[in-house]
């Protein structure tokens, strides 16, 4: 069977939770198809390098779409009066359509995977040119639910309260017509999977957690001592809005009364563009240092992860990536959902400035809580996010498509 996948976004050279995700989707990909087509667009934000692929995922070579996402604001003003969606309406543009055309035609896949924001923008495409062409798209979240939640957070006196209920009810307009095209819809979140299976007219298929490792990385979990420092740290880019909007309520709400309460909490934050104006703060335990360029060196002596996520759809890469580290993790009931784990049990869920308090009380003064939660959350990524698991779980996907004889693969073991 030949394979044929459009990523979300090149996942090489720019790290964060959508590339984790789109890398571990090539991996499987071509571990089920050596001679698979990977299509990845080629934004400013996430430009194609085929320099940086690895070299077991280099051959077949990687093709690209041309896709100026940036923010264009005559073309904004254009999608507004028009009524469409901005965030489809920019890659839908005909020299972009002609390449992936081409692409399809010349490979003449058996089935297609569309990733992302990007695959939903071009699922419509591809059924109005290839109307048989079986098609799973994967989703990363339910892209109408992250901004509308964003919006349902602005005060109504605010002047972009208008321009995000633009922009999310225009979206989910044209998300589910699209949705309604693929021949089946699978996700990355457990909960946007039941989502899509209430929803008339489309076909949901089971969850599919990436393989984002073959073998976990070695834990990164120091002992706490009693008296010195308690680190606890949130690594991510900073250029997601829901991530934005929660670490800044964060350092706003939560962390004076956290340190008020425990003297000897320290809170590190780090990754991709970061505010400038957080390197300015002069708060007490706050240390800020933007993008590290070693994440193991980072994670070293760091006790615990904070994500204080309000907002969004999908999962919290950063979430699953503490629990692979072997770090207890305190995060909000946004920030687990979607995930296989369970409060108490794999990680300590806070929603508000007391949780969080007594959560880090928890982790400070209770050794074996602590040493149990960090020992389960390792376990159920281990389980869930193995790259073999996550391949075989594809071959069931595609052949749940039901089109044509069951798929004959053979799994080829691909290293990054």
């Amino acid at each position: 069977m030949r394979i044929l996948a459009l990523l979300n976004k090149f996942p090489f050279g720019v790290t964060d939770g959508g590339s984790a995700v789109s890398r571990a989707l090539a991996v499987s990909v071509r571990a089920l198809d050596p001679d698979a087509t990977i299509v990845t667009p080629d934004t400013p934000k996430h430009p194609f390098q085929p320099a940086l692929l690895p070299p077991a995922l280099a051959a077949p070579p990687w093709q690209a779409i041309s896709c100026a996402t940036h923010l264009h604001p005559w073309d904004f003003l254009k999608a507004i009066v028009a009524g469409r969606s901005y965030h489809l309406w920019r890659y839908q543009r005909p020299a972009s359509e002609f390449q992936l055309r081409r692409y399809v035609e010349q490979n003449g896949p058996d089935v297609c995977i569309l990733e992302g924001m990007a695959g939903l923008a071009f699922l419509p495409f591809i059924r109005r040119y290839f109307p048989d062409l079986p098609c799973l798209y994967y989703a990363h979240n339910v892209e109408w639910k992250v901004w509308e939640s964003l919006y349902n957070k602005i005060p109504a006196w605010k002047p972009q309260k208008w321009l995000y209920k633009h922009l999310y009810l225009h979206l989910q307009r044209e998300e589910l017509q699209a949705l309604r095209l693929a021949t089946g819809v699978s996700g990355v979140s457990a909960e946007d999977v039941r989502w899509f299976s209430e929803v008339g007219g489309i076909r949901a298929l089971p969850v599919w957690y990436p393989g984002l490792w073959e073998t976990l990385p070695e834990p990164r979990a120091p002992e706490y001592r009693q008296g010195s420092p308690l680190r606890l740290y949130h690594l991510g880019s900073m250029d997601w809005k829901p991530t934005l909007q929660g670490i800044s309520y964060f350092i706003r709400n939560i962390w004076p009364r956290l340190k008020r309460a425990i003297p000897e909490a320290e809170l590190h934050l780090a990754g991709a563009h970061m505010p400038k104006s957080w390197f300015t703060y002069r708060i007490p335990g706050l240390f800020v240092q933007g993008r590290v360029e070693c994440p193991d060196q980072f994670l070293a002596d760091k006790h615990a992860c904070v994500v204080p996520v309000f907002a969004g759809s999908g999962i919290k890469i950063k979430v699953v990536e503490a629990m692979a580290y072997g770090k207890p993790v305190i995060t909000t009931q946004v920030g687990a959902a979607g995930l296989p784990i369970l409060p108490g049990q794999h990680y300590l869920q806070a929603d508000s400035p007391g949780e969080f308090e007594a959560a880090v009380r928890t982790l400070r003064d209770n050794p074996p809580a602590r040493h149990a939660l960090a020992l389960e959350g390792r376990k159920a990524i281990e389980r869930f996010f193995n790259r073999v698991h996550a391949t075989e779980a594809l071959k069931k996907l595609l052949y749940s498509l039901g089109t044509g004889p069951p798929p004959t693969f053979e799994l080829h073991r691909t290293k990054e």
